[in-house]
């Protein structure tokens, strides 16, 4: 191997052409292993257009004047250093077809004058490339950007499509990045490694241009400030987005966004209203802000279709509405102890789940509606500002609390209240039937708002607790035979309105093989009874509860107190029941 100096020929590189053997030392081209100097300050410039034999030698340009042009492919395995010439005039270096190999670039310069690295055509592959102070690397349009790239201190220019392979591209000691001609940015993962953007201390404006992710590592911002403003950002695959604690990444204003997953540990800006779409199905695309993050900006609401989870130390903005959509993910889970929401939406389709973790509190605006069968969790705090209608089962863990003022409707799905939650009295239940599958209503012994039960199944009702239903307890559309399971204990109504029609008998009876159910009245109207089969049941002496002519009621025994027959006062109704149906 030997070291090759560019001009040292008996030529002196007069045409120009690096396949003249006679431009080079011992006028013979570089082969094999070869190392490649331009050190000639007086040197002619050299047109690459037959590399012949060389190849994986070192290749340094520095201390000469003229313009390298790359016409062919090269592949370099050992380090290209592209440098300028002693007082201040740079060495350039044209690159119009690929560079392969993974051998790293540096562009650098003397503290006067760097050196010029153009690019109008091919790839870098994976090389490692730095580039630094006074130095300019024009990458031109649509380039790949190999791994573990570096610029330092330089002007970075080009355009078009840009790809970021797989490792750490690295913006450094105030790059400034002429980005007015950047239209997309490819940040391409290799499956198991995530890409690293790190900006450093430098504020780079990629202002409305779509940013997507790919492969399975997806992509960390560190260091400094990145602007996206007004900007999609898409993840693919199982890509996620991380932006580490020294970096300021800012989204704009309404961005769309579509993640695997995204961690807050720096900043993230963002205003308006943020779709975050989220990937897959499964627990995927949780967005998190960490005890070191900080979301910030006039954020008004968040279309979420994935978990959120804000530490107890992050700094998150007050009043932001959440549109929460259960669509994609079989699990949604709202963590977040320090925020204080704005009125919150709910939708949802499909088995889908959504939990209100611990510490956390949702409020709910008025009317809400979800199609999701999964189960709604409160384990932190559910506030009503009125009717929430669920498609899946509904209910409450330890310490929970459930607030506001609404009916809670659920169909073909139980509801369930943990005795150690704490209900408000003005919360009503409506537990909607539209099969014959039995459902359980378990109360807790809790004080409701009133309970119905509805719809045209056969479904058998089954309730458990010692409850109370204020503004009354309700199963009066006639529509079809069923049964209610009272639990053999004490159940206290502000009224009573159970009347099937006829040939469509409600049953009433206790549970198990023995006892009997009470049912008490607060002052409530007692009188809209009939077309019931009761047994094994207590009513109070006083007022007296009427079941109705008989037929169609049916005394089936095991009674006390109850009455069969028509009620003088069947069509009274006392206006004062709390009656929120």
């Amino acid at each position: 191997m030997a070291v090759k100096v560019w001009g040292a020929g008996s030529a002196g590189g007069a045409d120009g052409s690096w396949s003249t053997a006679a431009n080079w030392t011992s006028d013979t081209v570089p082969t094999l292993g070869d190392s490649v100097s331009f050190t000639n300050i007086t040197g002619n410039s050299c047109t690459i257009d037959d590399i012949g034999p060389w190849t994986s030698g070192a290749l340094t340009i520095g201390n000469y004047v003229g313009t390298i042009t790359q016409n062919v492919v090269i592949t370099l395995t050992g380090a290209c250093s592209v440098a300028n010439a002693t007082g201040g005039v740079g060495s350039t270096w044209i690159m119009n077809a690929d560079i392969l190999g993974t051998a790293s670039i540096a562009v650098s310069d003397d503290g006067i004058a760097g050196g010029t690295f153009t690019r109008t055509a091919g790839s870098l592959g994976t090389h490692t490339v730095t580039v630094s102070d006074l130095s300019v690397f024009n990458m031109g349009t649509d380039i790949e950007i190999g791994a573990l790239t570096t610029f330092s201190g330089t002007t970075l220019t080009g355009g078009g499509d840009i790809i970021f392979v797989s490792g750490t591209t690295s913006l450094v000691n105030g790059v400034v990045w002429d980005t007015s001609g950047v239209t997309s940015l490819l940040c391409q993962g290799d499956g198991a490694n995530a890409h690293a953007l790190n900006i450093g201390t430098s504020e780079t404006s990629l202002s409305g241009v779509p940013i997507t992710v790919t492969g399975a590592g997806g992509f960390t911002f560190t260091g400094g400030g990145f602007d996206f403003n007004v900007v999609n950002i898409t993840l693919s695959g199982t890509a996620n987005m991380t932006i580490d604690t020294t970096a300021t990444v800012d989204i704009g204003a309404s961005p769309t966004t579509t993640f695997n997953g995204l961690t807050v540990n720096g900043t993230l800006k963002v205003s308006g209203t943020w779709t975050y779409i989220a990937l897959g199905g499964g627990v995927h695309s949780p967005f998190s802000v960490s005890s070191t993050g900080t979301v910030s900006g006039a954020l008004a609401a968040i279309n979420l279709h994935n978990s959120l989870t804000i530490n107890a130390a992050a700094t998150w903005p007050a009043g932001v509405v959440l549109n929460i959509n259960c669509d994609t993910h079989t699990t949604v889970v709202i963590t977040a102890t320090v925020a204080t929401f704005g009125t919150c939406t709910f939708t949802g389709s499909g088995a889908r789940s959504f939990t209100i973790a611990s510490g956390t509190s949702i409020t709910f605006a008025a009317n809400q509606t979800s199609t999701a069968t999964g189960t709604l969790t409160v384990t932190g705090t559910l506030n009503l500002l009125g009717d929430l209608t669920l498609s899946g089962p509904f209910t409450t863990s330890a310490s929970s609390t459930l607030s506001g003022t609404g009916v809670i409707t659920v169909t073909d799905a139980a509801f369930t209240m943990n005795a150690t939650c704490t209900v408000s009295d003005t919360v009503g239940v409506n537990m909607r039937f539209t099969g014959a599958t039995g459902r359980t209503f378990a109360g807790a012994g809790k004080t409701y708002a009133s309970f119905r039960r509805s719809g045209t199944g056969s479904g058998t009702l089954t309730i458990t607790g010692t409850n109370v239903f204020l503004g009354g307890f309700y199963d009066n559309d006639g529509s079809v035979a069923h049964t209610i399971v009272f639990p053999n204990v004490t159940t206290t109504v502000g009224g009573f309105f159970v009347k099937g029609s006829s040939g469509k008998q409600v049953t009433m009876t206790r549970t198990g093989g023995s006892g009997a159910f009470t049912l008490t009245t607060t002052g409530g109207d007692i009188n809209q009874v009939g077309f019931i089969t009761v047994s094994n049941s207590t009513v109070d002496v006083s007022p007296v509860w009427y079941a109705g002519l008989t037929p169609p009621s049916v005394d089936g025994g095991g009674n006390t107190n109850w009455q069969f027959g028509a009620s003088p006062n069947a069509n009274l109704f006392r206006q004062n029941a709390q009656v929120i149906f």
